[in-house]
């Protein structure tokens, strides 16, 4: 089950009435949900056909291309899913161990989301350099899904900062 780095940079300075040591917790809740996030919403994009253009993948040669569209046609038991139009699903394994429920985990300084996925799928593909990088191609996120996902973590350290100011209680 390979780790899936989806890079989202974003600068959260801890407010001053925020203890030291409740804010890393709070970062660790945002960003495990801005981790769910984007696995329950925005990786099944990446599935589907006519995505190559977003996520900018690369080019798969026209015989492989005409190779499966040919396979989709013959009704076996090596039948190509989506007809072949789609650059990450083949048989449609990966599409489908993808949509099982991850591992999901949040730290200080990012998330990590392990995900189910076939053996050739991994961020350190080996073999030649015509053969795509199909871990880097299903993280791949657009500038608006980077932007939606600073969103969801900014409303979550909103969320955690302002449940902790409202616990306070003041003897006078």
């Amino acid at each position: 089950m390979p780790a899936v780095p989806v890079k989202v940079k974003m600068t959260i300075t801890r407010p001053p009435d925020v203890a030291t040591r409740k804010w890393p917790k709070i970062l660790r809740g945002a960003m495990e949900r801005m981790g769910w996030e984007w696995w329950r919403n925005y990786l099944p994009g990446h599935f589907r056909a006519g995505t190559q253009t977003k996520y900018q993948y690369q080019p798969r040669k026209p015989k492989y291309k005409k190779q499966k569209v040919r396979r989709s046609r013959l009704r076996d038991e090596n039948q190509v899913a989506d007809g072949g139009r789609t650059d990450l699903v083949y048989s449609g394994e990966a599409r489908r161990l993808a949509k099982k429920r991850p591992l999901v985990r949040g730290f200080p300084s990012r998330a990590r989301v392990y995900l189910h996925t076939p053996n050739y799928i991994t961020m350190r593909p080996r073999g030649g350099s015509n053969r795509p990088n199909m871990g880097m191609e299903i993280t791949k996120a657009t500038p608006d899904e980077v932007r939606a996902l600073q969103r969801v973590l900014k409303q979550r350290v909103e969320k955690g900062v302002n449940a902790i100011r409202e616990k306070r209680v003041v003897k006078t």
